[in-house]
């Protein structure tokens, strides 16, 4: 019976694709903005990584680089169209 239970476990979790099989539990953020449903994911440099990695808040950091980096992108956007 144990190795039956494993068996439909393990199929469960493949055939779910690796979905939240917890969807009550979300991820928590301090971001006063709404938060996007799907994550972002990218991979880095060795050294940039390592020094993200290294951060104690290294999400609130990246969201802080790419808004400000999207900002500057509107901006410069804006003054060749001006």
């Amino acid at each position: 019976m144990y190795f039956y239970t494993l068996n439909y476990i393990l199929k469960l979790l493949y055939t779910t694709k690796m979905s939240n099989l917890n969807p009550k539990c979300k991820f928590k953020t301090n971001s006063p903005t709404p938060i996007a449903e799907k994550p972002i994911s990218v991979k880095l440099a060795k050294n940039l990584d390592a020094y993200v990695r290294s951060l104690p808040d290294r999400t609130e950091w990246l969201r802080k680089a790419i808004a400000r980096q999207v900002e500057e992108d509107l901006a410069a956007e804006k003054s060749k169209s001006a």
